[in-house]
């Protein structure tokens, strides 16, 4: 049910707007992030040709292109404060939406026109089509070697976002077009570099070195590193119905988030709109500690809390934080997880931010789901606890991580622990194979061999050189022999300081 405070509406002429940014991927996120943002600088006369055209990228946005579209692009996002209350704003900052493969000639069109001054992604890690280490562009994929390919006919225009940019900065080149900006907003680390391996590899595999558009390339597209947070959630429906009796407005596109929104943008050097830092935007000389506290404070933290409270039989995290040994694992691993922190700016309030991360997560109905974060966890524990474990300085205690992934193991191997409980499996595209060396290792970590059964699980996970990190090996061993023997409960309890 919907508790509001405050409704707002886009206080600016839409029909006055024009597009200045090609958004690639329809996904909740930038709908609650970004465009919440430019919705916000749209209210500048000055920024008026910064309207965005967002496009669905894969299939699985098909449904809200459909449902954008019938409402002329408008849509709503709910905000929870933590005190339940929401704050309704409509937002107008999407001008239109497009749906590849259909729309892909369009948007090649519309990045090769000097009237886009920006093109921003978030289309999920698989679809940079990066190898496993995240370092290089896979140029043998399918998908990719379809799309170099492909784009030699001109009646086949790429299908994937690398394509399309390329294709479409390709264009851009050919008309001797204006420098432009290039973001990415997907959560990964460095992103703006990654965006930049990306396209450059791409351009390198299709098009001959010597046409020049390399070097154009490189002097012209800027790829600035972000850093944005916010929490979506995925099922908006209980406040989709309370906005119709409210209102009386069925708004099929709603979007149910928290209060909480931040975006952090490292050397920016294009064109820009008007009064970023006004509305709440941070410009500064590098990313990488906030890229650090998000992903070793916030990210693994909400990972390892998920974990257990999944284990537990905790759906939604607001029932999981209301329970105290629930509580105390969270301030345990925040407090092992910034040991490897380092020196940090001085608006970066560590313990404030673990404060705030415990109340925004504890949020009153806010209804977020510990399965979904659990969502591809064998690549999310890589991304998000392994910077954690590579981190930590030399004899650093690892106890609390050791239990978070000794409990990971009991929920990938869907063990008597955590069928006990009112068990949500996890949905892993891996799930599988790590199935079976979480049985494995549940089996086996107390024979003779107890610990080289579990090194093989953290070096299959981590890697090899992770393997006894630190005394991670032995953590794991300690944790799996008071979980066997005397719960979840109280290996919080006895292990967590």
């Amino acid at each position: 049910m919907i508790r509001t405070s405050l409704f707002r509406f886009p206080k600016y002429d839409r029909a006055s707007i024009r597009p200045g940014v090609i958004h690639l991927g329809l996904r909740r996120f930038h709908r609650v992030h970004d465009a919440v943002f430019f919705d916000s600088l749209l209210h500048r006369p000055s920024n008026a040709k910064w309207g965005i055209i967002s496009v669905g990228t894969t299939e699985s946005h098909q449904k809200a292109v459909a449902e954008m579209r019938v409402q002329n692009s408008l849509y709503s996002v709910v905000s929870k404060t933590t005190d339940g209350l929401s704050d309704i704003q409509v937002v107008g900052s999407i001008l239109d939406v497009l749906q590849a493969p259909s729309d892909n000639q369009k948007v090649i069109e519309l990045i090769s026109s000097n009237d886009t001054k920006m093109i921003s992604l978030t289309i999920k890690e698989g679809n940079f089509f990066f190898n496993d280490s995240f370092t290089r562009l896979d140029l043998d994929h399918p998908q990719i070697h379809y799309d170099l390919v492909a784009a030699i006919v001109p009646s086949k225009p790429p299908r994937t976002p690398v394509g399309m940019m390329v294709a479409g900065l390709y264009k851009r080149y050919k008309n001797k077009g204006k420098p432009i900006t290039v973001l990415c907003t997907d959560n990964i680390a460095r992103g703006g570099d990654v965006t930049r391996t990306m396209v450059e590899s791409f351009a390198v595999g299709r098009y001959p070195m010597d046409t020049g558009f390399h070097q154009w390339l490189q002097a012209n597209v800027f790829y600035p590193n972000s850093v944005c947070d916010r929490i979506c959630l995925t099922d908006p429906l209980t406040d989709m119905i309370s906005l119709q009796e409210l209102t009386g407005v069925r708004d099929k596109a709603l979007l149910t988030t928290e209060s909480f929104s931040s975006w952090v943008i490292e050397k920016w050097l294009g064109e820009k709109p008007e009064g970023m830092e006004e509305v709440g935007i941070k410009f500064v000389g590098s990313t990488v500690p906030y890229e650090n506290v998000k992903k070793r404070l916030n990210y693994g933290t909400r990972l390892a809390v998920a974990t257990v409270a999944n284990s537990l039989g905790y759906s939604k995290f607001e029932d999981a934080m209301a329970d105290p040994i629930v509580l105390k694992f969270m301030k345990s691993y925040m407090n092992e997880a910034q040991r490897g922190l380092g020196d940090l700016p001085k608006d970066i309030d560590v313990e404030q931010y673990k404060v705030d991360l415990i109340n925004r997560i504890s949020t009153k109905e806010l209804r977020y789901m510990t399965d979904r974060v659990l969502e591809d966890t064998s690549t999310k524990v890589r991304l998000d606890w392994l910077p954690v474990i590579e981190a930590l300085p030399q004899g650093a205690p690892t106890n609390t991580l050791g239990l978070t992934i000794a409990v990971w193991c009991h929920l990938m191997s869907a063990s008597n622990l955590v069928l006990n409980h009112d068990f949500h499996p996890v949905v892993d595209a891996n799930y599988d194979t790590i199935h079976k060396l979480a049985v494995t290792t549940i089996e086996g970590f107390q024979g003779r061999d107890g610990e080289k059964v579990v090194a093989n699980f953290l070096s299959n996970v981590f890697g090899e050189k992770f393997v006894d990190h630190n005394g991670l090996n032995k953590s794991i061993c300690a944790s799996l022999k008071v979980l066997k023997g005397h719960g979840i409960h109280a290996a919080i309890d006895k292990i967590c300081s």
